[in-house]
């Protein structure tokens, strides 16, 4: 943070977004059945693409280590991207609408940083958005 930013929000603050933990509280009513199936094949598919794509493109080796290492890497990240729900106020994204950096306000950074972790863990959240509709599919609860 410059001098700029520094006296330029202390005399004019911007608004900044916030950061959501847990499942969503403006809850969708439950998806029908055929949109659950084809989440959770898609989101199987690209799960498989990403295993695919460590493991036999870039030729890391497939063994106890490197499996449990992946499978603790994956559903971090899955479960991350459903706990975490960053949402950047849009009003204060900066100049251009979000091209060019406001030099008098720090807050446009984060919104922007909030922007970007929302875009980050959008493919977490979609994954266990899709395990857990499928699970309330399975278990009648939804």
């Amino acid at each position: 943070m410059d001098l700029f930013e520094y006296v330029g929000e202390s005399v004019n603050p911007g608004s900044v977004g916030g950061v959501e933990f847990g499942d969503d509280p403006r809850r969708r009513p439950p998806p029908d059945a055929t949109s659950v199936l084809l989440r959770l094949v898609v989101c199987a598919m690209a799960f498989v693409g990403a295993w695919f794509l460590v493991f036999v493109y870039f030729g890391v080796g497939v063994n106890a280590h490197n499996l449990g290492i992946a499978a603790v890497v994956a559903f971090s990240y899955v479960g991350l991207g459903w706990l975490i729900r960053p949402q950047a106020d849009f009003s204060n994204m900066g100049w251009a609408g979000g091209l060019i950096d406001n030099p008098f306000r720090y807050s446009d950074d984060i919104n922007r940083t909030l922007l970007f972790l929302s875009i980050v863990l959008f493919p977490g959240r979609l994954i266990g958005d899709s395990i857990g509709d499928g699970l309330r599919l399975v278990f009648g609860r939804g």
